[in-house]
């Protein structure tokens, strides 16, 4: 607004806003009373700016902006990729550690030191970096021993993962995994970290060969307990059938009688 004759400026409406929202402020009529200009937050009754309130704006405009950029094949995608999880023939505690890890809510040190109950968040394996989930399960020299002794066909060369959904998403969408080898590797890194926790506890470090050998005892273990033959047999013909030539059966059935002090013994052909 000019100061003296309280007609809007113009070009200073045109140099900060929007052709739209210029357009918008000039059709907005004019009272006789000209106070001064002043900013406000449009988004609250009185017009004064609340952290609260703008942080919960962010998150509706973040979520919303998230919904219009996905399209039906990502949502397709993750709900495979869940499915896939837990669908797995694994136990329990084994399924809540990798909906655990995919979601980054297991206790790293990287997690445990933004939430300020660490100071260092240098990963103890190898003292060459953050531990990240990605980290742990993938970029670790002790999780690279262990993947080169499993004997899964893991693309290591130029692939890096920052978090443990992002391996297990490249394992099924780009290498295509099958049920057998994503059951092993999940049973690997709950082995990897129940490792790292028992060597934080004062356990010395398993080798990669042992924690391999737990991953597949703890996996078939499992499988056979949950994969039982059905409990009803296939209807049998028990209709008697003469044995071979040469062959004989023979009844026998005995008999003994308190009273006489006796027993007795038949036979039939």
């Amino acid at each position: 607004m000019h100061p003296t004759t309280g007609a809007r400026n113009t070009s200073l409406l045109k140099q900060i806003f929007l052709p739209g929202d210029v357009h918008t402020i000039l059709s907005i009529p004019l009272g006789s009373f000209k106070p001064r200009d002043r900013l406000i937050w449009a988004y609250t009754p009185r017009g004064l700016f609340i952290v609260n309130i703008a942080y919960k704006l962010a998150l509706s405009m973040n979520h919303s902006l998230a919904t219009t950029e996905s399209s039906d094949g990502d949502t397709h995608s993750h709900r495979l990729f869940w499915r896939t999880i837990w669908g797995r023939c694994v136990p329990n505690k084994v399924k809540a550690f990798t909906w655990k890890a995919c979601r980054n809510i297991l206790p790293t040190e990287a997690n445990l030191c933004h939430r300020h109950v660490l100071s260092d968040s240098t990963c103890e394996a190898c003292n060459l970096a953050e531990e990240t989930s990605g980290h742990f399960f993938w970029e670790c020299t002790k999780a690279k021993e262990t993947w080169n002794v499993s004997g899964i066909p893991v693309v290591k060369t130029g692939v890096s993962h920052g978090t443990f959904a992002d391996l297990l998403w490249y394992l099924i969408f780009i290498q295509h995994f099958g049920q057998d080898v994503l059951e092993l590797t999940v049973m690997i890194s709950w082995c990897m970290w129940f490792n790292c926790n028992r060597t934080r506890l004062g356990s010395p470090r398993k080798r990669p060969q042992e924690i391999l050998s737990q991953a597949r005892f703890m996996l078939e273990e499992f499988l056979l307990a949950h994969h039982r033959p059905p409990g009803l047999k296939d209807a049998m013909d028990n209709r008697w059938v003469p044995p071979a030539f040469l062959w004989y059966k023979i009844n026998t059935d005995a008999a003994v009688f308190s009273d006489w002090n006796s027993w007795h013994r038949s036979c039939d052909s």
